[in-house]
């Protein structure tokens, strides 16, 4: 049986030493074969900028974006006493980051909260953004329900990807939906460019939530309910062509 598609939001950061809180919209998709992207845009400053309707941010507003896969190992219990002897473990390869062109990885211990929420615990070691140091943290993870849109009878999930490498030019993109949510983003040489998609259920069309940097989507708003099959190719506005690596659907 292969793992559901799951839409994350982060509640929490504890960076050691320090209170936790969280000052970032971050949002994580993730497919059933494990393609992720994970884009996280701090929290608007001004309360009056908290209802802005324009999509359109400014690059001091991305804290971080990174797509990849991701591998899990599950946690380990003695048979006995039931007790936890080695926590689930994840390890997120970063095949694009807007922080890098390297190719880096990042992993963590998973703690589901005993409180009866669906609330996972992360737990590791990372570069603090603010401090510019390695830290010991803790992250809150919840997922978010999947919706169905108009239409379907199952939940949808695919993962589109782009790739392409030249002397001087090396493109990488990702694009993933899981039901109502899509997200995007593109590194062409040292350029990121980032979109992100929710389903409106009082209007029933997909909003732009966000949109930074140079990013030819190779789907159009209304094309990302479409069904999707593995294999499927679009070619973007700016000429990439992208390819269906993952297409999914679930009950």
């Amino acid at each position: 049986m292969s793992p559901t598609p799951f839409v994350s939001i982060r509640k929490w950061i504890h960076w050691q030493g320090e209170e936790a809180g969280e000052d970032t919209d971050t949002l994580v998709l993730t497919s059933a074969a494990k393609y992720f992207i994970d884009i996280r845009i701090y929290l608007p400053k001004s309360p009056s900028n908290i209802t802005q309707s324009d999509p359109n941010l400014p690059p001091t507003r991305l804290e971080w974006a990174f797509a990849g896969t991701a591998y899990s190992t599950p946690a380990e219990h003695d048979s006995e006493t039931g007790q936890l002897k080695k926590p689930a473990h994840t390890q997120w390869t970063h095949w694009i980051d807007n922080k890098t062109t390297d190719e880096v990885m990042d992993e963590g211990d998973m703690f589901p909260k005993d409180d009866g929420s669906n609330e996972v615990l992360e737990r590791g070691a990372m570069v603090n953004p603010n401090t510019g140091n390695m830290q010991k943290y803790e992250e809150c993870w919840a997922d978010l329900d999947s919706v169905l849109l108009p239409g379907e009878d199952q939940f949808q999930s695919w993962v589109l990807v782009t790739k392409t490498a030249t002397p001087d030019t090396v493109v990488r993109g990702m694009m993933i939906r899981i039901g109502g949510y899509v997200q995007a983003i593109l590194r062409n040489n040292k350029e990121v460019g980032l979109k992100k998609w929710k389903w409106s259920e009082d209007e029933k069309i997909w909003r732009e939530t966000a949109v930074m940097g140079n990013l030819g989507s190779p789907l159009g708003t209304k094309d990302l309910g479409k069904a999707m099959k593995l294999g499927d190719e679009f070619v973007a506005h700016d000429g990439l062509m992208w390819r269906c690596v993952e297409a999914y659907a679930w009950k």
